[in-house]
């Protein structure tokens, strides 16, 4: 999935106003897959992709939020 067309959309259109963005589980896609280093890579760098754009247009930016999973079960005990 690529999102930079809808991120340039939400910050370009028109490039005057700014812009509110909530994440919700931001994490989520690289906790379901901790099990499997390579996924957990490759999930990294593909959030680190989107972070990368939305940081490059952080002046377009008035409020952001990102929630991530408070809790993870990992053997038995939350972190």
């Amino acid at each position: 999935m690529n999102i930079r067309p809808l991120v340039d959309q939400a910050l370009g259109s028109p490039p005057d106003l700014l812009t509110d963005l909530l994440t919700d589980e931001y994490d989520k896609p690289v906790l379901d897959v901790l099990e499997n280093v390579e996924m957990t890579t490759a999930k990294q760098n593909y959030l680190k992709g989107v972070y990368s754009i939305i940081e490059g247009n952080q002046e377009h930016i008035h409020f952001l939020i990102c929630q991530g999973i408070s809790m993870v079960r990992i053997s038995g005990k939350y972190i």
